[in-house]
């Protein structure tokens, strides 16, 4: 291979992710003008409403999005006045977050500056969930960043960098609470294996300072968000609300089996056919996503030979890639799967860059069919119709389109409804 073919190859993923960057962010603020979404996006609207009037939101309040989410909602609205606007512009800002910290962590992974190849299949992935400032979303941005600043405290080791990882840490527990608990549990499972594997059974001062920095960064703004609201509603009501509402009935009602990412589709064109996960973003994204930890554990064992500064990057990843598996799986549907794939992306981003950096053709040619996967399932995000315009959301989106079948499932709920109820009986939709 020649140094101009080498250069080349090396580029490509720069390349290919600058183009990225550009459509998914073009995609993103298309996005900003769908119409408004009447439970996920109403929920947030609504309850940041009564929070800014001094009031507790019952059962919302712990079983889809705790306190955080609607005080930033409400910070925004005292800055820039009460708008939808505002609050998408939360959401907009999570996905660039969500872009930026890919990039980073991708990079470091690689041992480059910034991998705009993660960036861009980041930003365009999440691009068809649209601009709503969806909780989960707003939370894993901030253990994405919780991630980069633990980086950098373990190589600069000083106090306050320990200090802001554990505010970020904090701040996904205010905004999703079941996020925190996982990212928290695979964190500790991580450095207890990490400790079983090199017979460091003790920790040293500056280990224990740099925990308690860590624990107190994460305590203040926990207390800070989770206090006045447990006073206000009471202790019971948060549990019941969280393990008598969310856990025993909720959870279980949206426990949806995994879509068969392996059923071979029609492509286009016709008779051609591939596995679902080259072709749907919803199988993709569930594919993606079940890799990820397979794909970290490559990174972490093979640190050394593949000339990593350390396995802090890989396990942190893999710690994220495992935490969110409980999102997917136990509420497997197009958009909480989509919520997922970022961490598998960032981990194969960095393999793309990492195999072109000059390790010959056919490495090359194994990067090209990694981007290849992670791309094709997302290409339908690339071009997006006018959202107040059924016809074009159909014409572009049939599968998700009035299908026969699924008209004859709405029919069949619609008419077991009339016979179970009466003229103006209150209906319960998930956890309203």
């Amino acid at each position: 291979m020649t140094a101009a073919i080498g250069k080349f190859i090396r580029f490509l993923p720069s390349g290919a992710g600058l183009i990225l960057l550009v459509v998914g962010l073009r995609s993103t603020i298309q996005m900003m003008g769908q119409p408004l979404g009447p439970h996920d996006e109403g929920l947030l609207l609504t309850n940041a409403n009564l929070v800014s009037q001094g009031q507790v939101p019952y059962r919302d309040f712990y079983s889809n999005y705790p306190p955080g989410i609607y005080l930033a909602i409400v910070g925004l609205w005292k800055l820039f006045g009460v708008s939808v606007t505002a609050e998408r512009a939360l959401g907009f800002a999570a996905h660039g977050v969500l872009s930026l910290s890919a990039g980073w962590l991708a990079a470091y992974l690689a041992g480059s500056r910034f991998s705009f190849l993660a960036a861009g299949m980041v930003l365009l992935w999440l691009a068809w969930l649209g601009t709503v400032a969806f909780a989960w979303l707003v939370a894993l941005a901030a253990a994405l960043v919780t991630c980069a600043l633990l980086l950098r405290a373990l190589e600069n080791g000083s106090r306050s960098r320990w200090i802001a990882a554990g505010l970020a840490l904090g701040g996904v527990g205010c905004i999703r609470h079941d996020l925190l608990i996982y990212f928290t549990s695979s964190l500790v499972a991580v450095a207890v294996a990490w400790r079983i594997g090199t017979r460091r059974w003790r920790l040293s001062r500056p280990e224990l300072t740099a925990v308690a920095c860590l624990v107190l960064g994460a305590v203040v703004p926990l207390l800070a968000v989770w206090a006045p609201t447990l006073a206000r509603a009471g202790v019971g009501q948060a549990v019941e609300d969280v393990y008598g509402v969310l856990v025993r009935d909720v959870m279980p009602a949206r426990d949806l089996p995994l879509p068969p990412v392996l059923e071979l589709r029609r492509t286009i064109p016709p008779p051609l056919a591939a596995p679902a996960f080259l072709i749907h973003s919803f199988e993709g994204a569930a594919a993606l996503t079940l890799v990820g930890p397979a794909v970290a554990l490559l990174w972490l064992l093979g640190a050394p030979r593949m000339g990593l500064r350390s396995r802090a990057g890989p396990a942190l990843l893999l710690a994220l890639s495992v935490a969110v598996l409980p999102q997917m799986l136990g509420r497997t549907d197009a958009s909480h799967t989509l919520y997922t794939v970022t961490p598998s992306l960032i981990l194969l981003s960095a393999l793309v860059e990492w195999l072109t950096r000059g390790r010959g053709l056919w490495s090359a040619a194994a990067a090209l069919a990694i981007a290849g996967i992670m791309y094709s399932p997302a290409r339908t995000h690339v071009r997006f119709p006018d959202p107040g315009s059924p016809a074009a959301w159909q014409e572009a989106y049939p599968r998700y389109s009035r299908l026969p079948e699924v008209e004859a499932a709405r029919e069949a709920v619609l008419a077991f409804i009339a016979e179970s109820t009466d003229p103006g009986d209150p209906i319960t939709r998930g956890s309203e």
